[in-house]
């Protein structure tokens, strides 16, 4: 699979809020992973962390303690994944991710961890 396969099946179209979200969720994830800007160059809302990137649980691991990081407790990707079935794990995007988050914050989550 190449990068241009990324983000390939339909998905809802995104505001500018949105859209902001996604490309911080994106940054945090090449930054927890240690990964470039090219890594893959067309990352974006549809790319499914599983499917896409075949991301492991070590590295799965590392970007929700990054999101906790930079987020707050309430920002637990690692319990939003516990609860999810298999199919919906492996469709599991970026923008799903920036959704959670963006929800657990306006649910008056803690956004005064360290960042």
């Amino acid at each position: 699979m190449t990068a241009r396969d990324f983000g390939t099946t339909a998905a809802p179209v995104f505001d500018r809020d949105d859209e902001s979200r996604c490309a911080d969720i994106a940054a945090l994830l090449r930054e927890s992973l240690g990964e470039d800007r090219t890594w893959p160059a067309d990352l974006g809302p549809h790319t499914r962390l599983d499917a896409d990137l075949a991301l492991d649980s070590l590295e799965t691991a590392a970007f929700a303690a990054a999101l906790r990081q930079h987020h707050g407790d309430a920002a637990d990707l690692l319990a939003y994944i516990a609860d999810l079935d298999l199919d919906a794990l492996i469709t599991l995007t970026i923008a799903d991710v920036a959704r959670y988050v963006a929800d657990r914050l306006a649910a008056g989550g803690d956004r005064s961890a360290p960042r």
